[in-house]
């Protein structure tokens, strides 16, 4: 079985290996026009659909170019899958990158405090930035070519002093970030060194200073990140996790001594149901289903918008609007 003969492959997976290590995983089904004998479906559990909704060949080839960035190939059947890789790129292209090739349009935004997420129209978010808690992605450093207006761009680093700083976007793969099996990513927040992700009827997770995972089942309509917590409006009911000596988790918590601390999702206590919900430094605020703003946390500069200046609201309170 050949490219020659008409075969092609469907998809691809890739680990970046350091001093006996794992830093980095890529892995992505991809659109090549092969066809997918019943046999094989069931076999490999990769289906024609499957593969109809996966991004076209050239662009998965191009993103693992990037995350190999001319590291050495060691594979099974190396010449035949460097042969199968021809068919997308130049096969020169796979070990050197020469160029910057620019991605789909973006979607959607998110931004934390010093890093950034696109949701582009492929499916995909791309993060870029410091990772130092794994913000961008769950990886080690990764040295990836600067996306610029250049397309001859030899990718030399822009932050000298930033050991963990991704100088240009990164794909960011798997099932939870990835709309590549079926499900759209249309649920992006970012805030403070967290980065979060939903997929329509599917699952959710958070990645970074303030890691969580929704399961299959719990829809998330909205989700954001602040400094130290994080907050998500879902199926189950508004909740937040992370840090809450201000309030800000909504659980009617909080303390000036410190200490407040939810690793998983507690409660936000109210008896409105929200539509969208923003986290901030140290205070969250959720739009209600009848179009009024509530707010918690801390409050000491007005920002829960009460008309007051009580140093610390730990539940829910409507906004003067």
């Amino acid at each position: 079985m050949s490219p020659a003969m008409g075969a092609r492959a469907t998809e691809v997976g890739a680990v970046l290996v350091r001093g006996g290590e794992i830093v980095g995983r890529f892995q992505s089904l991809m659109r090549s026009g092969a066809w997918v004998p019943p046999f094989i479906e069931q076999l490999t559990g990769i289906t024609n659909a499957m593969l109809e909704r996966a991004p076209p060949a050239r662009a998965v080839m191009r993103e693992l170019m990037r995350f190999t960035q001319g590291t050495p190939l060691v594979a099974h059947c190396t010449v035949s899958n460097i042969d199968f890789s021809t068919q997308c790129e130049p096969v020169q292209d796979v070990a050197v990158p020469k160029q910057v090739i620019a991605f789909p349009p973006s979607k959607m935004i998110v931004a934390g405090s010093r890093h950034a997420c696109a949701v582009t129209t492929d499916g995909f978010m791309r993060c870029w930035g410091d990772n130092n808690r794994g913000q961008v992605a769950n990886l080690q450093m990764i040295t990836v070519a600067p996306l610029t207006a250049d397309p001859t761009s030899t990718g030399q680093p822009l932050l000298q002093n930033c050991s963990t700083c991704t100088i240009a976007p990164v794909t960011v793969f798997g099932a939870l970030v990835s709309g590549a099996n079926g499900s759209p990513l249309d649920v992006a927040g970012a805030g403070g060194e967290t980065t979060c992700a939903s997929l329509t009827g599917s699952s959710s997770a958070c990645w970074g200073r303030n890691p969580v995972s929704y399961p299959f089942g719990v829809a998330v309509t909205s989700i954001d990140a602040g400094a130290t917590h994080a907050c998500a409006v879902t199926s189950i009911g508004t909740q937040c996790w992370g840090e809450g000596n201000s309030g800000q988790l909504g659980d009617g918590r909080s303390s000036s001594l410190g200490g407040i601390n939810a690793p998983a999702p507690v409660n936000v206590i109210t008896n409105a149901t929200y539509t969208q919900v923003s986290a901030g430094r140290t205070h969250s605020c959720a739009l209600t289903t009848d179009g009024l703003v509530q707010c918690w946390g801390r409050n000491a500069e007005g920002q829960l918008g009460t008309g007051s200046f009580v140093t610390v609201i730990a539940t829910p309170v409507p906004s003067l609007l």
